[in-house]
């Protein structure tokens, strides 16, 4: 993928995970710390149950379109649209009936219920979402399908700012959803001119559904793994638990937009070396992935772990920000499944998705089960070194399943080159970080700064490559006309 486009992906995931950062300060000041558990907590079973409807369909899609020829893509892709508007409205109307039943599992309050029911449109919204962006991926427009995303955030932010005018719980729900029904309607408007509808084909049909039923079970031991946390802190703890460790988490969200970027054109690019029958193609193609991510999560991963407490005091309230701690073990987590997932295409591009299956239930069992004794002990640290010494497992097994050497998927050398870098960033960040704007700013653009200057001198990337992604998009823009 061109350094530019990735850039371009880079600027619009940084938009989408940033923007909670704008959201997150507006939903505090508007609702109460329980209102916005509960808003926190609804969206939770939500992801969930869009995980049952459709992720594993989406993941076995882009597998399927990965190792099939061109001339029987459109099909694929219908077939799949017929799956995903059936098995999403199946659980869009068990979740509207089944409501008052998870919210006195969860969140024990009346405003639970019409929230859980406003928001199961949203498993639908999920699934259109999901087929688009795939088709957009595997035909190498990646950008595209990342603008499909940036869409629906702004509308999601539309929302958040209506209640500044009227803060009300249910009405905001009922204007985030009816506000991302549009956008969802003219992006498949737009989207899904080709390909063109076909008949339903059982053997696509029962392919994508057995493919999807492997994939499936990894995407919801996975979501256990990452989200899990907060439905165990809603069963086991309260509400303003759930909030407190979900801000944590909203925090560190800075690291997929710079890490996911990478892994985009990742699978595609397997799947043709693997067909190939070329291991080494395969490793190189990792090892430059996992390196890339690498030079961007690595120093995110410092600097969250030392600014992101003082970043939520400024952004909310001392209620939430409860440490750097909980925000340095939720962010080191995320940079393992990042990584990890680079390793997880291996499998798809192999075939094997019943390696994923057995990791990542494996992973959940032991997530829940720590989670039982870590939450009632340490509450929302407890949720947050649970899902730390999870990823470290989930990372670990996925690599001896590899059956690859280490220093043949990821580039240690560099790694520890940027452990290096990112260390001399953070003694700028402790001595200048304040829970204000200019605090913020001084310690976050001069850390940025340091990093940069620091990579160049420890040799990571040259100077030319450091000025090589924006000039290239400049001159994209027009503006810039020479390399």
């Amino acid at each position: 993928m061109p350094k530019r486009t990735t850039f371009l992906i880079t600027l619009a995931l940084l938009f989408n995970n940033a923007l909670p950062l704008i959201t997150f300060p507006i939903l505090t000041k508007a609702f109460d710390i329980t209102s916005y558990g509960i808003w926190v907590e609804a969206n939770t079973l939500v992801s969930l149950i869009v995980l049952f409807a459709n992720q594993g369909i989406s993941n076995a899609l882009g597998m399927m379109i990965a190792k099939t020829e061109e001339t029987k893509h459109d099909s694929i892709y219908t077939n799949a649209l017929y799956i995903f508007l059936t098995i999403s409205g199946l659980f869009m109307t068990l979740l509207i009936l089944t409501a008052p039943i998870l919210n006195e599992l969860t969140m024990r309050n009346p405003t639970g219920i019409p929230v859980l029911q406003l928001l199961s449109l949203q498993i639908i919204f999920y699934a259109l979402n999901s087929l688009i962006f795939q088709i957009f991926r595997m035909s190498h427009q990646s950008f595209k399908g990342t603008l499909l995303d940036v869409t629906m955030s702004i509308a999601r932010l539309v929302a958040v700012l209506t209640t500044l005018f009227i803060k009300e719980l249910i009405f905001f729900a009922t204007i985030y959803v009816v506000l991302q029904t549009i956008v969802i309607l003219v992006q498949f408007a737009l989207s899904y001119q080709k390909p063109y509808f076909s008949r339903p084909s059982p053997n696509i049909i029962k392919e994508l559904l057995s493919s999807g039923f492997n994939l499936s079970i990894v995407s919801q031991a996975n979501w256990l793994v990452m989200y899990g946390d907060r439905l165990m802190l809603s069963i086991l703890s309260s509400s303003a638990a759930v909030a407190i460790y979900a801000a944590s988490y909203q925090i560190t969200l800075v690291i997929n937009a710079l890490g996911y970027p990478y892994l985009y054109q990742l699978l595609p690019i397997l799947g043709e070396r693997w067909k190939q029958n070329d291991i080494v193609g395969t490793q190189n193609a990792v090892k430059n992935t996992t390196r890339m991510i690498g030079l961007w999560v690595i120093p995110c991963l410092i600097g969250i772990g030392l600014v992101g407490d003082t970043l939520l005091r400024f952004l909310a309230t001392k209620e939430f920000a409860q440490g750097g701690l909980l925000i340095g073990m939720i962010a080191a987590g995320v940079v393992l499944d990042i990584w990890g997932t680079a390793l997880q295409y291996i499998f798809y591009a192999q075939g094997r998705p019943e390696v994923l299956r057995n990791i990542y239930l494996r992973a959940a069992v032991l997530n829940i089960l720590a989670n039982v004794v870590a939450i009632p002990l340490w509450s929302y640290n407890g949720a947050g070194l649970t899902t730390l010494l999870t990823f470290v497992y989930i990372f670990y097994s996925l690599w001896r399943k590899t059956e690859m050497p280490f220093t043949e998927l990821f580039d240690v050398n560099a790694m520890g080159r940027c452990l290096l870098a990112s260390a001399i960033m953070g003694i700028w960040v402790v001595f200048t970080a304040q829970p204000t704007i200019l605090g913020l700013i001084v310690a976050i653009g001069g850390g940025a700064v340091i990093y940069g200057i620091a990579i160049i001198l420890l040799k990571v990337i040259s100077l030319d490559e450091a000025l090589a992604i924006p000039r290239g998009i400049l001159r994209r823009m027009n503006i810039f006309k020479t390399v």
